[in-house]
């Protein structure tokens, strides 16, 4: 009798994953918004890693309002990739800005937005599992200026 064994290893993702908020109010006008998040991915069978990929993103948002018809926001964030197995790392920030007012006694409110300010291209960051690993690129829109205009009901 002829007989072919095949050896069954089962494939093993394990997920580290740790994450912080920050919130602090400075008076009654200005509040920073802070978030931390990171994560670690190993990929591989239960006897061996293939690889091990940390991911991270940071965040920061300040918010300006001197007075009850003006609003200022600032955004900075940076996401953070890296493959250790492969020694490649990709990092993107951005940075968006805006501005709103709203007239006193008036149902209309206006925004301008300041989006991309970096003029980032594209977003790169890794996909994994225990049997494939790839870079996902996510284009993005250019520069962009928008101008907004508000009517409540």
């Amino acid at each position: 009798m002829t007989g072919v064994s095949l050896h069954h290893q089962p494939g093993v993702n394990l997920h580290h994953q740790l994450g912080v908020n920050l919130n602090r109010q400075k008076g009654v006008n200005f509040i920073i918004f802070c978030n931390l998040w990171y994560n670690q991915v190993q990929n591989g069978f239960s006897n061996q890693t293939f690889n091990r990929i940390d991911f991270a993103n940071q965040n920061l948002t300040l918010e300006y309002f001197p007075t009850n018809q003006h609003f200022f926001t600032l955004d900075i964030s940076e996401n953070y990739s890296a493959n250790l197995s492969q020694s490649t790392r990709i990092s993107t920030q951005f940075v968006d800005f805006s501005y709103r007012w709203k007239p006193e006694f008036t149902k209309i409110e206006f925004g301008l937005f300041a989006e991309n300010l970096l003029n980032k291209n594209f977003f790169d960051t890794y996909v994994s599992s225990f049997n494939f690993e790839s870079v996902q690129r996510i284009y993005l829109r250019p520069r962009q200026i928008i101008v907004r205009a508000y009517f409540t009901l």
